[in-house]
């Protein structure tokens, strides 16, 4: 169950994230971004945790983001992620556990240099989405073309979700002798989301 909770908390965070900085109007979040989120056992609540730039007024972004509570809550329980255009776009995912694994192996190893911290299954979007909302129990993402989507999504919003390419984990399986115990965003989303 804890699982379930991690990945549902990753999932509205990811969505949060989207909603903040691109969909709020109001400019003084615009220093604010959701470093993360905890979702209550009984999945009612949830604790967002943001991160204010410095030099920002902290308490004026504060007052902004609880203004904007409401709206936030409404597009989140809209599920307001469709797949856009051919849902090409390829992604990697990685449990937290093996992040962390991964983090501690990089930094016990001689070998300098940046890995890959991922499963061994990038996917297009077009297949994991909809895995992820039936593991959720969400209703199936709608599909929007790209040219629609453009003015809400943004170039970078659209190329993530249509020419974005995955990454490998190779070097860090073999410099780290580090193994992902979810090797597929199939597995994971089938047993970390139970």
């Amino acid at each position: 169950m804890q699982h379930r909770t991690e990945r549902i908390s990753e999932a509205l965070r990811e969505e949060l994230t989207e909603l903040v900085g691109y969909e709020l109007a109001d400019p003084r979040v615009a220093s604010a971004t959701v470093t993360g989120l905890e979702v209550s056992p009984d999945k009612r609540h949830a604790l967002v945790l943001v991160r204010v730039d410095e030099g920002a007024d902290t308490q004026q972004t504060i007052a902004a983001l609880e203004h904007a509570a409401p709206f936030l809550r409404r597009e989140v329980a809209r599920r307001r992620f469709p797949i856009v255009g051919t849902g090409a776009g390829v992604w990697s995912f990685i449990h937290v556990e093996d992040a962390a694994r991964a983090t501690v192996a990089a930094l016990a190893s001689e070998s300098p240099g940046a890995y890959n911290i991922v499963d061994d299954e990038p996917a297009p979007v077009r297949e994991w989405l909809p895995a992820l909302a039936a593991a959720l129990g969400a209703p199936r993402p709608l599909r929007v073309p790209a040219l629609l989507a453009r003015p809400l999504a943004g170039s970078y919003g659209i190329a993530t979700m249509t020419q974005a390419q995955g990454a490998s984990n190779a070097r860090a399986k073999q410099e780290l002798g580090w193994q992902p115990s979810y090797s597929s965003w199939r597995e994971g989303f089938r047993r970390g989301l139970d």
